[in-house]
């Protein structure tokens, strides 16, 4: 990110700049803990996108609540996960908080 960032800065305008993920960024591996999760980084910085301003302030108007979740919204999912009782039996799964959003784009 912070290579991108400075790269930026001082590429011609119309540059490229591309990133590289591998399947085990998206699907994970048991044996490959710390490359899996510095893959799903990439694929996730990649896809993420500056707003300017004025999109910055109308962020999650797009979502069928029509706001971006509040933390204390999301603080309950954490809490079920960190707990060994509640979901001890859960593994390997994603929990999409996304304001009544069926899927991630």
């Amino acid at each position: 990110m912070y290579v991108a960032r400075a790269a930026v800065r001082r590429l011609p305008r119309g540059s490229t700049i591309i990133n590289t993920g591998t399947i085990t960024g998206l699907e994970g591996s048991g044996q490959l803990l710390d490359y899996s999760a510095t893959k799903g980084a990439i694929h996730a910085f990649t896809k993420s996108r500056d707003k300017p301003p004025t999109k910055a302030a109308r962020h999650g108007e797009d979502v069928p609540m029509k706001r971006p979740g509040q933390p204390e919204e999301v603080a309950p999912a954490y809490v079920f996960f960190a707990s060994p009782v509640d979901s001890s039996y859960i593994t390997g799964e994603v929990l999409t908080l996304l304001g009544g959003e069926t899927t991630a784009a």
